[in-house]
């Protein structure tokens, strides 16, 4: 894959202050561009060369960000509280996304994208019991490495299924 390079408003902006979020998640500093797999450490051209297309768009984490195999989901809240207690779950940044961090889990272990260092609200949540709407499900899976950090935490996703074959 040719590579590009990532339009710095989506970067880590060392000189900008950490976000409140970021530092509650122990956003590592010193890594800004995080680390290959022996723990050297990335500067932005090798991010770029690993992460960016010749187009300049991130190349987002392959399926779904999750470890192959560990994607398990539930469309009965009642069968997850089950069999993963009340987790404590969160969102980093605004409430409309797709993915929370399930039982906690620093920035490293959510491999999250380097943009994420700048956010600044960090939502506590938890499902309450009631039954999912027609045709949703919950997603829990353990995170795979992506973007210069290593995963291994637990995040969760609540969305709509296809209900109808085009």
């Amino acid at each position: 894959m040719d590579s590009g390079t990532l339009d710095p408003a989506y970067g880590p902006q060392p000189g900008k202050p950490m976000g409140a979020a970021a530092e509650q998640l122990h956003f590592d500093d010193r890594f800004p561009y995080g680390t290959d797999a022996h723990g050297n450490p990335l500067t932005e051209v090798s991010w770029n060369e690993r992460y960016v297309d010749s187009a300049d768009s991130m190349q987002f984490a392959p399926n779904g960000g999750a470890v192959i195999g560990t994607r398990v989901q539930y469309t009965d809240v009642d069968a997850f509280l089950r069999d993963f207690g009340d987790l404590k779950l969160d969102r980093l940044g605004e409430l409309d996304g797709g993915y929370m961090g399930a039982g906690g889990g620093t920035f490293s272990e959510r491999a999250l994208p380097l943009g994420q260092r700048l956010q600044e609200q960090l939502h506590e949540l938890s499902l309450t019991g009631k039954p999912l709407p027609a045709g949703w499900r919950i997603e829990i899976s353990l995170i795979a490495d992506a973007y210069g950090r290593p995963g291994g935490g637990y995040k969760l996703s609540c969305e709509q299924t296809l209900t109808h074959q085009i």
